[in-house]
C-alpha cells in the first residue's frame, strides 16, 4: 500500500509539472538536490561544498582544462551503450535520452530508488549532482544534462585519466530542459579518475550543444 501511494503521489506531481513547467525546477531545488546531498555515499575525491552554475563553481577543487592537449586520446567504439539511471517520473531525463539517440548513441533509461547510492559509487561530488546519471559499458559517467555532442566526442576519444563529464543542476535550455527560447549559459566539468573536478567547456548557446 505504501508503494502504491508513492506512485499515485508521484503521478500527480508529474501531471502538475506538465501544466506548470517551472514547478519541476522548483521541486527539484527544494527536495531532490538536498536528498542527493544527504544520502550520498562517501568516497575518494569527494567535497562537501555546494556548487552552482556560474563563476566560482567548485573554487579550490577545479582547474581549467581548456587548453590541455588531447594527443593521447584513444579511439573508442561508436556503438557504446549508455544506461541512464533516473527517478521514477523524470520527464527531462527522457528528453536527454532522446537527444543522445538523435546523436546516434544507444541510450536506455532505468528508473531506480537508489539514485544517490549510484552517484556515490561513481564519485559524483556533493554539489555537482543532477537528476540523472548515465554510465557507459566501460564505466564512463555522464552526470546531468551533458551536451549530446560532448558525450559522443568523449566516447570517441576519452581524455587521459578522465572518468566522465558533469553538468550540475538542471540548466534551463540544456538538452532535455528546453523551455521555449529561454537559455541559461552553463559550464561542463570533467571528472578525473582521482575524483577531482576541472572546468571542461562553457556552453554559451543552445546550438553549441549539438
Amino acid at each position: 500500500m505504501r508503494y502504491a501511494a508513492e506512485i499515485i503521489e508521484s503521478f500527480q506531481v508529474y501531471q502538475m509539472t506538465r501544466l506548470f513547467p517551472g514547478l519541476l525546477l522548483l521541486l527539484t531545488t527544494l527536495f531532490v538536490a538536498p536528498a542527493f546531498a544527504q544520502d550520498e555515499v562517501e568516497g575518494p575525491g569527494r567535497s562537501g561544498a555546494t556548487a552552482t552554475q556560474g563563476e566560482g563553481v567548485g573554487e579550490g577543487m577545479e582547474k581549467n582544462e581548456g587548453e590541455e592537449k588531447r594527443a593521447e586520446q584513444r579511439t573508442f567504439p561508436q556503438d557504446e551503450k549508455i544506461l541512464v539511471y533516473k527517478g521514477l517520473f523524470c520527464g527531462c531525463c527522457g528528453g536527454w535520452i532522446d537527444h543522445l539517440e538523435k546523436q546516434g548513441l544507444d541510450a536506455e533509461g532505468k528508473s531506480t530508488r537508489k539514485l544517490a547510492q549510484i552517484k556515490g559509487q561513481h564519485l559524483i561530488p556533493n554539489g555537482y549532482q543532477s537528476c540523472h546519471t548515465g554510465v557507459s559499458r566501460e564505466g564512463f559517467v555522464f552526470e546531468g544534462h551533458v551536451p549530446p555532442r560532448m558525450v559522443r566526442e568523449f566516447l570517441a576519444n576519452p581524455p587521459q585519466d578522465a572518468k566522465g563529464l558533469i553538468v550540475p543542476g538542471m540548466p534551463i535550455g540544456s538538452a532535455g530542459m528546453e523551455r521555449g527560447e529561454k537559455f541559461d549559459p552553463y559550464r561542463v566539468f570533467i571528472l578525473k579518475n582521482d575524483g577531482s573536478i576541472r572546468t571542461y567547456e562553457k556552453i554559451e548557446t543552445y546550438q553549441q550543444q549539438f
